[in-house]
């Protein structure tokens, strides 16, 4: 019996054991295993419901606004998530939900707002997404992409200007829309090579990009396309070689002076102040030219002496009189 009995208790030990070994295992895979995070926040008269959402770092996440408005009936809004650089569809009473899908990479707190002016705009401006830490598991992948170029058909001369047209997938070769592309060209910098950003593009549901660029070196040029990451998208890049043309020359900028500029009122003064000497210099000059063409004995000096003798008996007359 007691051998029976000490057997039971080490059974239940090693069960226990095992299951103390599992628990944590399970726990560190739920983070990629359990599926993505799903959240639903209304869109309301009186502002988002919840206002605070929260997700764990790592964590695939599908996050649905709803419109949910009973007064301001005729209200449009496009939500958009800082810091992730996401933005739902148009949501309104016909179309009334829109999902973002999307994996929190960072963490930390970010809004969500809605940047369509509405009735209730002011009320759409303080919704919180806090992605915290906290998962053990494995943090779900983000998916790879690609930015196609055909170097035949997407590479266009038109005129003094070249136009770039790609395609952005996934590794599926499914298009990736409503997504940011930057375009970048390679330069020299001091002795040193970089790149100078020239402009953006947004995909369309087809997952195509397309940027009209100027060059300004008949040279042939090379150019970066760059994705950043978005969603559920991993970042790439891809390499475009420009052609060369004797219509693509250094843009000549004229130099426009606006009459409020410090630059312009300085050279006003300076006119004045150097018109204001020479005019003081020569009115000395004549001055001192007129006094050396009068002669003792001319006329205008005796004209001086006959009036100064008529001030002078004048006064006499005058003082005599008072006596």
């Amino acid at each position: 019996m007691k051998v029976t009995m000490h057997r039971l208790i080490q059974s239940a030990v090693i069960l226990l054991v095992a299951v103390m070994a599992i628990v944590p295992m399970a726990s560190r895979s739920a983070l990629a295993d359990d599926g993505p995070t799903k959240i639903t926040v209304k869109v309301t008269d009186v502002g988002f419901d919840p206002a605070t959402i929260t997700v764990t770092q790592g964590a695939s996440v599908e996050l649905t606004f709803l419109w949910s408005q009973t007064q301001n009936t005729g209200d449009e809004h496009i939500i958009q998530i800082s810091g992730y650089n996401l933005a739902s569809d148009k949501i309104d009473r016909t179309n009334t939900s829109s999902t973002i899908k999307f994996i929190a990479t960072k963490g930390g707190t970010f809004s969500f707002s809605c940047n369509i002016e509405c009735e209730v705009h002011s009320s759409l401006q303080t919704g919180t997404l806090k992605v915290t830490a906290g998962g053990t598991g494995t943090a779900a992948a983000l998916t790879p992409t690609k930015f196609n170029v055909d170097p035949a058909a997407g590479v266009a001369l038109q005129g003094d200007q070249v136009s770039i047209l790609g395609t952005l997938t996934d590794k599926d070769g499914k298009p990736v829309s409503k997504a940011d592309v930057t375009f970048l060209i390679k330069q020299q910098f001091a002795g040193t090579s970089g790149l100078m950003e020239v402009g953006t593009a947004k995909t369309g549901a087809d997952g195509t990009a397309q940027f009209v660029y100027h060059p300004t070196t008949p040279d042939a040029e090379s150019m970066v396309v760059r994705f950043d990451g978005q969603g559920l998208y991993d970042a790439t890049e891809a390499s475009v070689d420009l052609p060369a043309s004797r219509n693509f020359t250094p843009a000549l900028v004229e130099e426009k002076e606006d009459i409020l500029t410090f630059k312009f009122w300085g050279k006003v003064g300076f006119v004045l102040v150097i018109g204001g000497v020479w005019s003081t210099l020569l009115f000395i000059l004549f001055q001192a030219f007129g006094v050396s063409r009068v002669k003792p004995g001319s006329l205008p000096e005796r004209e001086a002496r006959e009036a100064a003798g008529v001030a002078a008996e004048a006064d006499l007359s005058g003082g005599g009189g008072g006596s």
